[in-house]
């Protein structure tokens, strides 16, 4: 189970990935975040640059300097004595380190975490214009969203509140007596609110780049896919990072089928009903059947 920490001023959230200092959060960048998490997970054993190097560039293959960059800008952050360099072996912590107990019993974050909530970026992309994804807020809050559904993967499904708190730490609302089945995934979660009584099924996939927004008593099958997220058509325009999005809301009511996929920008509004495998680019009124692909209403169904 992952752990708090705390040390000298300072207190580190594991599954938030957060340093405060103070109570009040300190500003440093994702990569180093990663490297200090990894030495106060360790804190008891001396930690060599190769095994960080694994740990925290895995999908990259990067040089040894990387690793002393980011250990410089954790001193710089934390104190010149926070990291003692074992001379021929690596890194250790220097501060006295306390676990504070497990990261799943300390769950309080605000509905958007501070590492995106400073970001002009953020305001770009849920107002819909162009965006930069590299943003370091942005990326900061997306590895936060990956630290929570790892979390939430290993917890058991019949965890009950131990489980939903980590949802609620994860979405930006969620309602009561709302089932969300294994293998959810998306890029923020604090754009996600869902209503009462719905139900999430297995491998549900919600790009919340922008808001997504679920009812109550609303179904979703296995597979279905939420999408907002807004590529440029310019090729130049992609290679520099840029995107849009556009908000996804789906009324109260509403069963969409497996397989299917909600293109952005789309309102699918009470009680209708989307068949499996559909691809729906258009807004649906509310008490319909539709399916196909695009998906277009094929009938009239009862209202609740």
């Amino acid at each position: 189970m992952m752990q708090n920490y705390r040390f000298d001023r300072f207190e580190y959230r594991s599954i938030e990935r957060q340093l405060r200092a103070d109570g009040r959060p300190v500003a440093i960048g994702p990569r180093t975040l990663e490297v200090l998490a990894v030495l106060l997970e360790r804190h008891q054993a001396v930690v060599t640059a190769r095994e960080l190097l694994d740990l925290v560039w895995a999908d990259s293959d990067v040089e040894e300097s990387n690793v002393q960059v980011q250990v410089s800008l954790l001193r710089r952050a934390l104190g010149r004595d926070a990291v003692v360099t074992v001379p021929g072996r690596g890194y250790r912590m220097g501060l006295p380190v306390q676990e504070i107990g497990p990261a799943s019993l300390d769950l309080s974050p605000p509905s958007i975490p501070e590492c995106a909530f400073v970001s002009v970026e953020l305001g770009r992309m849920l107002s819909g214009e162009l965006y930069d994804a590299r943003d370091a807020g942005l990326v900061a809050a997306r590895r936060r969203a990956q630290r929570l559904l790892a979390n939430i993967d290993a917890c058991p499904i019949d965890a009950g509140q131990a489980r939903r708190s980590l949802f609620e730490a994860l979405f930006g609302s969620l309602g009561a007596d709302t089932e969300i089945m294994p293998g959810l995934r998306c890029d923020y979660g604090f754009n996600i609110s869902i209503g009462d009584r719905s139900f999430v099924d297995q491998g549900c996939v919600m790009h919340d780049c922008n808001r997504i927004s679920i009812g109550t008593e609303t179904l979703l099958a296995c597979g279905v896919r939420l999408c907002t997220a807004v590529r440029p058509l310019d090729a130049k325009q992609r290679r520099s990072g840029l995107e849009s999005a556009w908000p996804v809301s789906i009324g109260d009511g509403v069963w969409i089928g497996e397989g299917a996929i909600v293109c952005p920008g789309v309102t699918i509004e009470d009680n209708a009903v989307v068949g499996p495998g559909s691809v729906v680019t258009r807004d649906l009124p509310a008490n319909v059947f539709a399916a196909g692909n695009p998906c277009r209403p094929q009938r009239r169904v009862d209202r609740a």
